[in-house]
């Protein structure tokens, strides 16, 4: 007869309690930072705009008309998004972290960020002319153009890997010259 033996539960350190603080604060403005942070917000606006205008059929003066509550609402909702990105480190250095690893993540996060955004607008209701069906699509939606720049990163990361010969990298011990240099 087989016995399961229970696992001790593990409490985490402090530094752990800290993880999401050094993500923010590893954080570096490159232009590779800012490139995917501008592509991840501008991601989560044209699903948006998806949501408005192909899925609740909705034109661009309805939205005009109606931005005092949604506008903001998406904005803020681009934040949380931005920060929860910042927290888990997908624009931190983070060795460990593969493509499916990131793609996993992103999906977490909006998910997430679904389920509390519907509890709030279930509570609260829904600002004039937003419906569950555009939040919906507007988070859910997202997870797909971010996912794709992520796997359009690697690729050209692996590009410019095999363009290296040998797979060096530039790193320590490699005949490779850095660039410029001959």
């Amino acid at each position: 007869m087989t016995m399961l033996t229970p696992t001790p539960f593990m409490r985490p350190t402090l530094s752990e309690h800290f993880a999401l603080l050094r993500n923010f604060s590893s954080l570096r403005p490159t232009l590779g930072t800012v490139l995917r942070i501008t592509a991840d917000i501008g991601s989560i606006w044209i699903t948006f705009l998806f949501g408005w205008l192909i899925v609740d059929g909705n034109d661009l003066t309805a939205l005009a008309q109606d931005s005092a509550g949604i506008v903001p609402l998406i904005g803020l909702l681009s934040i949380l998004a931005l920060a929860a990105y910042i927290a888990v480190g997908l624009y931190t250095y983070t060795p460990g972290y593969g493509l499916l690893a990131k793609i996993c993540r992103i999906a977490a996060v909006n998910l997430t960020l679904l389920v509390i955004a519907g509890a709030i607008l279930s509570m609260a209701g829904p600002p004039t002319g937003l419906s569950f069906g555009v939040l919906a699509t507007t988070i859910a939606g997202s997870i797909i153009p971010i996912s794709l720049a992520r796997v359009g990163s690697a690729v050209l990361r692996m590009e410019h890997w095999r363009a290296d010969g040998n797979g060096s990298r530039g790193v320590v011990g490699s005949s490779r010259r850095p660039y410029g240099s001959g």
